[in-house]
């Protein structure tokens, strides 16, 4: 009997991918791009999945979960590739350079969406598609027992969260900073690339080469543009900020998106420009 296996790119010095059986209720949810948890050699590694493969193999361990987070597309795919073979680096080691945090602590939170049920005082403007389990408690400062007490007196329902492959093609222009040789032009030209994207009703991600260069700018946008919602993901952050700020790109909650390359993995719809 033939079994659905993928082939993965895991985090290790190797040149190779490995095969791992993929059972229910996992098969109808893991696609080409998903990060998948896995067991191998008695460690817990976080695997890109990169293709599958119908085999009659019953000797394989089987993924052990998903990843609570969208799928990479295939321009975060075609990336990484490309960054591997630069680097001349395992594709595995270099992908999970860019892997969301694996809180797994968190992963109950992430894997659920939380919906409005009744109208209370405090809550009549909750989304009404819902929000992130794990992103409501972190916006709202919520504890443990106050997120139960909500859900216990049916002011709050949760259901399981959905995961859905992202097909974007992003609309690519890339302009390299360095053909402009003074702060102020690139500032100057910054803002109207900025004011362009707002009228086309699109989202800007700008990505920069040091944390010097992403701060100053951070800095200069956040005083042009104050009803923005703008922002940060880079290195620097918190294991659960980064996870909070991955969420909050999926929902769709920001403007511009300032980062370092690590702000291109970000699961970003609707992409309107980027700036390296």
């Amino acid at each position: 009997m033939n079994m659905k296996v993928v082939s993965l790119s895991l985090p290790l010095p190797l040149f190779r991918e490995f095969s791992y059986l993929v059972l229910p209720p996992w098969d109808e949810k893991v696609k080409v791009g998903s990060l998948v948890e896995v067991e191998f050699h008695k460690r817990r590694l976080i695997g890109l999945v990169r293709s599958f493969e119908e085999k009659d193999e019953h000797e394989l361990k089987p993924i052990i979960r998903i990843v609570p987070v969208f799928p990479w597309t295939k321009t975060q795919m075609a990336l990484i590739e490309r960054l591997a073979q630069i680097y001349f680096s395992p594709l595995g080691e270099v992908a999970s350079l860019f892997f969301p945090p694996p809180l797994r602590s968190l992963w109950s939170l992430l894997e659920r969406r939380i919906f409005l049920v009744r109208e209370v005082p405090g809550w009549s403007d909750f989304p009404s598609r819902g929000m992130n389990l794990f992103l409501f408690r972190e916006a709202f400062g919520l504890t443990a027992s106050s997120l139960h007490k909500l859900l216990r007196d049916g002011v709050f329902r949760t259901e399981e969260e959905w995961w859905q492959p992202q097909d974007v093609v992003f609309r690519e222009q890339i302009f390299r900073f360095w053909r402009i040789a003074l702060k102020e032009d690139r500032m100057k030209w910054l803002k109207v690339m900025v004011e362009n994207a707002s009228a086309e009703n699109k989202k800007v991600l700008l990505v920069f080469p040091d944390f010097q260069s992403l701060d100053t700018f951070e800095i200069f946008l956040r005083g042009e543009f104050p009803g923005k919602q703008i922002i940060k993901y880079d290195g620097r952050l918190s294991a659960t900020r980064r996870m909070a700020t991955y969420r909050l790109v999926e929902e769709n909650q920001y403007d511009i998106i300032l980062g370092t390359r690590l702000a291109l993995f970000l699961p970003i719809p609707d992409l309107y420009l980027y700036v390296l």
